[in-house]
């Protein structure tokens, strides 16, 4: 198992808890997510990326302004998962798609429900948008930093969906 490291990134929203490796970034909380992870200890790993420009790039997008994160990932998951997560993170600021999109463009024609479940297992949202997954009728779906998270990106990028009237 790879020495993982962690580090708080403070917004007006509340602390997002980053995980990271010597390669890249692991997993990325919302506030509130896996309870309070302070008492997580940071390691002799070296952070691969700056996390002040994080902290910067991660409270500026919450502000509205159009960011491209360039933190490397080290992200765990299948094979199927890193097909879908890979065509989310084709998926443009301002922009949705529905997962019946996601699996045309991914060439996984009916894989819908496994789309879903693979945008659950996601372990650094806003890096890799799911956020800008909803459903075939435009309404959200779900989110793994949580509904009210989605509805609140969703509405930073300038976006109007059915249930967010």
């Amino acid at each position: 198992m790879k020495e993982e490291s962690a580090c708080i990134v403070p917004t007006p929203h509340g602390d997002f808890f980053c995980f990271y490796t010597q390669i890249g970034l692991t997993r990325l909380y919302f506030p509130g997510q896996r309870g309070d992870c302070r008492a997580l200890r940071s390691s002799a790993v070296t952070c691969p990326f700056d996390p002040k420009k994080f902290r910067r790039d991660l409270n500026a997008y919450l502000r509205g302004k159009k960011i491209a994160f360039s933190c490397p990932l080290d992200i765990a998951g299948t094979p199927f998962q890193k097909i879908v997560w890979k065509t989310i993170s084709r998926i443009p600021y301002g922009n949705t798609w529905s997962y019946r999109e996601i699996a045309e463009t991914a060439g996984l024609a009916g894989a819908f429900r496994a789309i879903g479940n693979a945008c659950g297992k996601n372990p650094v949202p806003l890096l890799i948008p799911c956020h800008r997954v909803v459903r075939s009728d435009g309404s959200p779906g779900g989110f793994s930093g949580g509904v009210s998270w989605k509805r609140a990106l969703i509405r930073i990028e300038g976006l109007s969906l059915p249930l967010l009237k």
